[in-house]
Parts: C-alpha cells; sequence; structure tokens
C-alpha cells in the first residue's frame, strides 16, 4: 500500500475507484486533520473544560475552505459533548 494512495490496496477495487477515492481525499493531505486518538498533538478537551482559570478561545479562520472549516467545527463539537457526557456520567 501507497501513502500517497492513503494506504488503499490497488487490488482491493478497481483502479478508477481507487483513483476517484484518491482524488477526493487528496484535499486532507495539505491538512492532516485526522489523528490517532492517542496523538500527542491532540485537544484534550476534558482538561480544557476542567481548567477554570483559563479562558479557551478556539479559531478556524486560518482556513479559507468552508468545507474543511464544518469538518473541524463538526469533529471539535463531537469531542466537546463527548467530554462533556463522560464527565456527567463518572459524577452521577
Amino acid at each position: 500500500p501507497n501513502p500517497l494512495s492513503f494506504y488503499l490496496p490497488s487490488k482491493s477495487a478497481g483502479r478508477e475507484s481507487i483513483e476517484t477515492l484518491i482524488r477526493r481525499f487528496s484535499f486532507f493531505s495539505q491538512f492532516p486533520i485526522f489523528m490517532p486518538d492517542k496523538f500527542e498533538k491532540n485537544l484534550k478537551i476534558e482538561k480544557i473544560l476542567e481548567d477554570h482559570k483559563n479562558i479557551h478561545i478556539f479559531i478556524n479562520h486560518w482556513n479559507d475552505d468552508p468545507k474543511l472549516r464544518e469538518i473541524l467545527s463538526g469533529g471539535f463539537l463531537k469531542q466537546s459533548v463527548k467530554a462533556i457526557l463522560s464527565q456527567t456520567n463518572s459524577s452521577v
């Protein structure tokens, strides 16, 4: 599997299908926003929620692409809701 092809094996589908996928996902090679859960640079939402001394502001104005903004905002909201629910469930 080739990292430039997002590690897709060439035998799993027709070459044309794989090339279509690569074209559609090549956008993300410019913005590596999908990382493993344990990636060291990931936001620690739980710690941020527990920090009552500081104000945290999250922006995505550095990005002009509306699709990427939507993905980033949705991912951040999903992480936030998950962290809030886990804190609520652990305190009950």
